[in-house]
């Protein structure tokens, strides 16, 4: 899934701020991370939300262990965001809480992919109440299976391996590239060598991964895919959001 260092896909931002309107005037807030590794990627939020027409309350870079979120969430409150774009961390249960602590109640939060999974799931259930949080999904969601046999024949894979198998995102990444390692390596044949495969998995122009993902080029100096789905956080479990996606033609 190739993502350019010239560009980002923060689509779910705009979405959601078509969704909840109020965050347009009252900004969102960014969580990022002073992690040297991360810390472009809040600077490119930043421009997103620029280029788009929505204003940045506050650019915050976390360390990467916070020991309490109270601080963090006490400024984005001062600023006055509507909205909190949590971009480090895994575990939405001290974020929310301290948003609870404060009183801070913002119109929506949008957490990174990692926060896609079982710990997400549980974090639900504890705090009952919460901001409608989503998950930026640039696959299939599990959620889906029922629709998708792609879906089911993932989770079917991955669990006859590891039966208690957490399935997230790096799930879906994982076998996208396992898939394209293996059907490079059986192109090759005989020649099996690194140069073989490395030039037959980059030799794409619709790869799908069987279908777990929209159609992408594997080749040098491919662009992103503009194609994305909205998760959202439940005291049940994620669903899909279908109104908040708002899907298009293809």
């Amino acid at each position: 899934t190739p993502i350019p260092i010239t560009q980002i896909n923060d689509g779910a931002l705009r979405l959601l701020t078509e969704e909840y309107p109020d965050v347009k005037t009252g900004g969102v807030g960014i969580g990022s991370s002073s992690l040297a590794s991360i810390t472009p990627t809040g600077l490119k939020a930043q421009e997103y939300l620029k280029d788009v027409g929505i204003k940045v309350a506050a650019l915050q870079e976390q360390p990467v262990l916070v020991t309490t979120y109270r601080p963090y969430m006490e400024q984005l409150k001062q600023s006055g965001a509507s909205a909190y774009f949590g971009i480090s961390a895994q575990d939405p249960t001290p974020i929310v809480q301290a948003m609870k602590n404060i009183g801070y109640n913002p119109s929506y939060i949008l957490y990174s992919t990692q926060f896609y999974g079982p710990r997400a799931v549980a974090a639900g259930k504890a705090l009952g109440t919460f901001p409608p949080s989503y998950v930026q999904f640039g696959a299939l969601p599990f959620e889906l299976a029922s629709k998708y046999p792609v879906l089911q024949q993932t989770e079917s894979i991955v669990h006859s391996a590891v039966p208690n198998a957490k399935l997230t995102t790096f799930t879906l990444s994982s076998m996208s590239a396992w898939l394209l390692w293996a059907q490079s390596a059986t192109a090759c044949g005989s020649n099996l060598t690194t140069d073989c495969v490395l030039s037959k998995a980059s030799s794409h122009d619709d790869w799908t991964a069987g279908g777990l993902y929209p159609s992408h080029s594997t080749k040098p100096g491919a662009l992103a895919s503009a194609c994305i789905a909205l998760v959202r956080l439940t005291p049940t479990g994620f669903v899909y959001d279908q109104k908040a996606t708002n899907p298009t033609s293809g």
